[in-house]
C-alpha cells in the first residue's frame, strides 16, 4: 500500500509537468512552423531551422539525435540521467529542428525530455533505491508519451520495451503506465487534448490478406530506414563537423519536399491521423512518399539533427497502407494499423508496444490488424535496430 501512494504521488507530478512540458513542445513546433513557412516558404524552410538547430547542438551535443539510445543507456547505467538542464536543451533543439520542416518525430525526444524532468543522480534521493531512481526516469518518459499521444498503456509499455530488444522489464511497467496514465489525464483535463476517435472495423479474409501483405512491405521499408539511417549515422556524427552535415541535410530534406511533396516535411502525425489513415488519397504517389520520408528523416536526424524516429515510422506505414487501399479498395484505416504497427515493430522492435498504440488509437476492432503487423514487422526486421545503444 506505501509503495503504490509513493508511485501514486510521483506520477501525478510528473504527469502534471510532463504535460505541461508536451503542450510546449507542441505549441512550439506548430507555431514555428507556421512562421517558417510564411517567412521562407516550406521547401527553404528546413535549411534556414536546422542550420540554427546547428549551431545550437554543437553548443550542446547531447541535444543531437534521437535522444532515445540516450534514455536506453541511461536506464542501463552507462550514461548518467538526464537532468532538468537537459530536458529544455533538447526542447529548444527538437522544436528548430522538426518546427522548421525538418524530417523527424516527437516521440524519441519526448522520452529523452520526460526522463530529463525525473533525471535524479544515483546518490539522491535517499529514499529511493537505484532501481527506483531509473524506474522513475521510466515515468518520467511515459508521462511525456502519454501526454503527446494520449494513449497511456501504450505509452507505459514503449518506455519499457525499448529499453531491451530482447525482453520486457515487467518491475518498470507498473510505474510506467502510472506515468502514461498521469501525463494523459493531465493533458486532456488542462490543455484541451482529446482521446483519440475510435473507428469501426470489419474482419474479412480480403482484408487479412492486404493488411498481412501492407505489413511486409512496410518491413521492408522498415529495414530499408534502419539501414541507411544507421549509414548516415555512423558517417557522419563521429565528425568533428557534424554541424555542417545537419545544415546540408536540411538543405537535401527541403529539396526532397520540393520534388515528391510537403507531406513528407515535418512530424506529419497530425495529418497521419486525421487523413492518410482514414481515406486514400495519395494513390501509388504514397509509396514514393514513404521512401522519401525514409530518406528525409535519415538525412534530418541521422547526422545529429534533434528529432525522433518513432513519428516517422507510422507516418511510413501510414503511406504503405495508403498506396495499398488505393489499389485495392479496401478499409484504409485497417490497413494503416496492420502498416504503423509494422514498421514500428520493424524500426525499434517494440511489437507489444506498437500493437496496443494502435488499439488505443484506432479501437478494439483495430486489435486483429494491429497484431498481425506488429508480428510481421518484428519477425521480418528483428535482426535490425534503429537505436545505436550506447550501453553495448
Amino acid at each position: 500500500m506505501v509503495r503504490l501512494v509513493k508511485w501514486l504521488m510521483m506520477a501525478a507530478v510528473t504527469g502534471l509537468v510532463a504535460s505541461t512540458l508536451a503542450a510546449v513542445l507542441t505549441t512550439g513546433v506548430s507555431g514555428l512552423n507556421a512562421l517558417m513557412i510564411s517567412r521562407f516558404g516550406p521547401y527553404f524552410s528546413p535549411f534556414i531551422g536546422l542550420s540554427v538547430a546547428a549551431g545550437f547542438i554543437y553548443l550542446w551535443p547531447h541535444t543531437a539525435g534521437v535522444g532515445t539510445d540516450r534514455y536506453i543507456a541511461s536506464i542501463n547505467g552507462t550514461l548518467r540521467p538526464p537532468l532538468l538542464g537537459s530536458t529544455l536543451t533538447k526542447l529548444i533543439a527538437t522544436t528548430l529542428t522538426v518546427g522548421s520542416g525538418g524530417s523527424g518525430g516527437l516521440i524519441g525526444p519526448a522520452i529523452y525530455m520526460g526522463a530529463g524532468l525525473n533525471g535524479v543522480h544515483r546518490e539522491w534521493p535517499s529514499w529511493l533505491s537505484p532501481s527506483e531512481r531509473q524506474s522513475l526516469q521510466v515515468t518520467g518518459a511515459a508521462a511525456m508519451l502519454g501526454a503527446l499521444l494520449h494513449t497511456p498503456l501504450a505509452a507505459g509499455l514503449l518506455a519499457v520495451e525499448v529499453l531491451h530488444p530482447s525482453h520486457l522489464e515487467y518491475e518498470r511497467v507498473f510505474p510506467g503506465v502510472l506515468g502514461g496514465v498521469a501525463g494523459t489525464s493531465f493533458s486532456v483535463l488542462l490543455w484541451g487534448g482529446s482521446l483519440p476517435v475510435w473507428h469501426p472495423f470489419t474482419v474479412e479474409s480480403s482484408l487479412l490478406f492486404a493488411a498481412g501483405l501492407t505489413a511486409f512491405i512496410t518491413a521492408g521499408f522498415g529495414i530499408f530506414f534502419v539501414r541507411i539511417f544507421r549509414a548516415i549515422q555512423q558517417t557522419f556524427r563521429a565528425s568533428p563537423w557534424f554541424f555542417i552535415w545537419i545544415m546540408v541535410g536540411g538543405a537535401l530534406t527541403g529539396i526532397i519536399g520540393f520534388v515528391l511533396g510537403p507531406e513528407l516535411l515535418g512530424w506529419g502525425m497530425v495529418e497521419t491521423l486525421s487523413e492518410w489513415a482514414i481515406t486514400p488519397v495519395l494513390g501509388a504517389r504514397s509509396w514514393g512518399l514513404a521512401a522519401g520520408k525514409v530518406v528525409a528523416t535519415a538525412l534530418t536526424v541521422g547526422p545529429g539533427g534533434s528529432g525522433g524516429v518513432i513519428g516517422p515510422a507510422l507516418v511510413i506505414g501510414t503511406f504503405v497502407a495508403n498506396g495499398v487501399a488505393s489499389f485495392t479498395g479496401l478499409s484504409i484505416t485497417a490497413l494503416a494499423a496492420a502498416g504503423m504497427a509494422a514498421c514500428l515493430g520493424a524500426v525499434i522492435n517494440a511489437p507489444l508496444a506498437a500493437a496496443v498504440l494502435m488499439i488505443e488509437l484506432f479501437g478494439p476492432g483495430a486489435a486483429l490488424y494491429s497484431i498481425l503487423g506488429a508480428v510481421i514487422g518484428f519477425q521480418t526486421a528483428r535482426s535490425h535496430l534503429i537505436y545505436n545503444l550506447l550501453n553495448r
